[in-house]
């Protein structure tokens, strides 16, 4: 069932896979919506929260087209990540690689089977695990590297050595190490 849901109450959400809104499918919007006060774009999807599920450019051309209400549909949160999917499988949205793979990914997380993602998203079984496994490795090596800023590095200090502690950043990595270096020998000219 369609209904009419003021603007200002729509938010933003985790359905928005795109990494930017397209400025020019905004304007086209925006035109067809100026030409006609009667004139609507097919209905937004929304969940219980009035999160937009997809439709988030025509959300924003009726904000610009100075719209105070929008047509929408609404579905119930379990099903939002299903709606996404389809939406994309239907040529709806256009996703970049890196979407597509971030929804993949997201999909995964609520339990949907890789199968049933690599039909939904029309790529290969094979594409699906090996997006998930590189999501995968991707948080292994986030949490080694935490794991690693927490953990004190200890230097044995050698006989006629003065500890001298300085910052040093290790090439590829973003984990700042202290490091002991021998004090230079000052040496006097009489």
């Amino acid at each position: 069932m369609i209904e009419n849901i003021p603007i200002h109450s729509l938010k933003s959400s985790k359905f928005q896979f795109r990494e930017a809104i397209d400025k020019r499918t905004i304007d086209t919007l925006v035109d067809l919506l100026s030409a006609d006060d009667n004139f609507d774009l097919e209905p937004i999807i929304v969940d219980q929260d009035n999160e937009i599920v997809s439709g988030h450019h025509r959300a924003h051309a009726y904000a610009l087209a100075g719209r105070s209400t929008i047509p929408a549909i609404r579905v119930s949160s379990e099903d939002a990540l299903r709606v996404v999917a389809s939406e994309n499988a239907k040529g709806v949205t256009h996703l970049s690689p890196r979407e597509r793979a971030q929804l993949a990914v997201t999909l995964s997380q609520s339990g949907m089977s890789e199968s049933l993602i690599a039909e939904v998203l029309s790529v290969s079984p094979r594409w699906v695990r090996q997006k998930l496994s590189q999501h995968e490795n991707a948080v292994r090596e986030h949490k080694r590297l935490r794991q690693l800023r927490s953990v004190p590095i200890l230097f044995v200090q050698q006989e006629g050595e003065e500890e001298v502690e300085e910052e040093e950043k290790p090439r590829n990595a973003s984990v700042t190490m202290p490091v002991r270096k021998k004090k230079s020998e000052q040496i006097t000219v009489a």
